[in-house]
């Protein structure tokens, strides 16, 4: 008998504890043994895919999955791998190494074979790629991630090219997830184009199958949505996530598959951009509609439902404290908090940076709830902690992250006496947010006029009323500039950045341009009341209990950024 058969015999007779020993015996001798070696690669080549599913199914002791990994890692059944593709379970658990091993030795054979020319592995090629691109996804490997998920969608554009519009479905959904990855990886422009171009063959499949390609156009326009956002494009992102709104609402109606999991999904991002947009009171409801979802499904214990409740608690602290609602606002952030500590304790390379945002907002929610000024202290030293490391490990994704906290952190030293250490942490923020407005001014902008304006007040209390002016004036360039372009978004800003500049002018005997300043902050201010008194009320009476000298207004002031950090909602 072929020695190949034997061995192949011998692994399909074991069982238990065994087959696993068999497996590390054949493993150990094949190094060094090309002999030994050739027969263990034709032995998993023709018993792969059933070992793989007596691995799915329990089969063999704890340590058999390990075992099988190993032994393909090593031994590199390439056909047996790409065999066994049919047999990989659709969620990995503690499978992760053994599926990743199978993926990447069948991806290899599969490259491998088609070095020499021809295109009938096509299919293959592509289902490999895009499966090892999710598997990176889930396992937090976000750059290969978006490797595997290029190549998998330059082999379905091959496809296409040969077969025509049966292929396309596979192409959208390659850009589709493409384009998840490049946003997790900080390519925004990148993944707004990818997500573009899914949107549209998805609507195109949605013409003659509407009921087959609406989930998937939902899925689709719920991802163009936020990458519009983050884009600067807000009209085209609220509109974008309005219409996935009603889509995935129709297909939990219609009692879909993951249908209200999506849903909750969609309306906790149509919040974000209704509060973008100034709508507060549409944004709460949505929020709120998202959060009864997600209690409902987070009484399963299951991880996933659990963090999705909690991502849409932090947003709700967000949406209330926009609103004046800041008791709310607590409470809603410290279930939120509680809730990602639990999850991070168990899984934290999956769940820290969740709880980091958490920490950060909770920190402007003690502030003002006139929680003394060392718990939220405490909340922003351990968010900077957290997003320090993370940075340290990933600087395109986290670095946004570590200069909002240290943002916030500032303005919390300063409230507990701390002023060298407030001052040195909002310029690290300044620094940070800098570097990456000058890349990104349409998304970062906005973050580096808000530590601007604070560098402004750590200034003046640091005695430097000449610099905190220069400061103060930059940041009021930027927001005027936003206003104008996004009035709904920024005036709020715009109001507090103009008492903000009035009293620093003041303060350097300009008078004339701070009260100008103030006369046209307390405009602003009684137009927003107007609207939403509970929020601006109070804000309308410290500008019209404010004085400044009524001396002649000299020049047309500027804006600049209010106290209080930038929250995640």
């Amino acid at each position: 008998m072929d020695p190949a058969d034997l061995l192949g015999a011998a692994l399909a007779a074991a069982s238990g504890r065994q087959l696993t020993r068999a497996l590390t015996v054949l493993t150990r001798a094949s190094e060094g043994r090309d002999d030994v070696a050739r027969a263990a690669r034709g032995a998993l080549d023709r018993h792969l895919p059933a070992l793989v599913q007596r691995a799915v199914g329990g089969v063999g002791d704890d340590e058999f999955p390990q075992a099988l990994s190993l032994a393909v890692t090593l031994i590199q059944p390439g056909t047996g791998a790409v065999a066994a593709m049919d047999s990989l379970p659709a969620t990995t658990g503690p499978l992760a190494g053994l599926v990743t091993q199978v993926l990447l030795i069948a991806t290899l054979a599969l490259e491998k074979a088609a070095a020499g020319g021809g295109d009938e592995l096509l299919a293959e090629r592509a289902r490999a790629h895009g499966s090892l691109a999710t598997l990176f996804t889930e396992d937090g490997q976000r750059q290969w991630a978006v490797a595997a998920g290029q190549r998998a969608v330059e082999i379905h554009r091959l496809l296409v090219g040969r077969d025509g519009d049966e292929q396309v479905e596979g192409l959208a959904t390659a850009l589709n997830n493409l384009s998840v990855s490049l946003h997790e990886t900080g390519q925004i422009e990148e993944s707004l184009k990818a997500s573009e171009e899914a949107t549209a063959l998805f609507r195109r499949l949605i013409e003659t199958e509407r009921e087959t390609y609406l989930p998937s156009l939902a899925s689709a326009l719920a991802n163009l949505s936020v990458s519009l956002a983050e884009a600067g494009r807000d009209d085209e992102a609220l509109i974008t996530a309005e219409e996935a709104a009603g889509a995935m609402r129709a297909l939990a109606d219609a009692g879909t598959s993951g249908g209200r999991a999506d849903l909750a999904w969609v309306l906790h991002n149509l919040s974000v951009r209704l509060a973008a947009h100034g709508r507060h009171a549409e944004a709460l409801r949505a929020i709120e509609e998202a959060i009864r979802i997600r209690r409902d499904l987070s009484a399963s214990g299951l991880d996933r439902f659990r963090a999705g409740l909690a991502s849409s608690l932090n947003g709700y602290s967000v949406r209330l404290g926009a609103v004046g609602r800041q008791a709310e606002a607590l409470t809603a952030i410290e279930e939120a908090v509680r809730i990602r500590r639990e999850l991070a304790e168990r899984d934290p390379d999956r769940y820290l940076p969740a709880l980091a945002t958490s920490l950060n907002n909770l920190s402007v929610d003690l502030t003002r709830a006139g929680r003394p000024a060392e718990d939220p202290l405490a909340a922003t030293v351990e968010a900077v902690r957290i997003r320090r490391a993370l940075a340290g490990g990933e600087p395109g994704r986290f670095r946004p992250d570590l200069a909002a906290a240290l943002h916030n952190m500032s303005a919390d030293l300063a409230a507990a006496g701390q002023d060298r250490q407030a001052l040195d942490a909002i310029q690290e923020a300044v620094t940070i947010r800098r570097e990456l407005a000058a890349a990104r001014p349409h998304l970062y902008a906005p973050d580096l006029a808000s530590s601007l304006r604070n560098l402004s007040i750590r200034l003046a209390a640091a005695g430097q009323p000449a610099e905190a002016v220069d400061v103060a004036g930059e940041s009021a360039d930027i927001f005027w500039s936003l206003a104008e372009r996004q009035p709904d978004r920024f005036r709020p800003e715009l109001a507090t950045s103009l008492s903000t500049l009035s009293s620093r002018l003041g303060a350097v005997g300009r008078h004339g341009e701070a009260l100008a300043a103030a006369e046209e902050c307390v405009e602003l201010r009684r137009a927003l009341a107007a609207a939403t008194p509970d929020a601006y009320l109070p804000e309308l009476a410290i500008s019209l209990g404010a004085t400044v000298p009524a001396q002649p207004a000299a020049g047309r002031p500027r804006p600049v950024r209010p106290g209080l950090g930038r929250r995640a909602g």
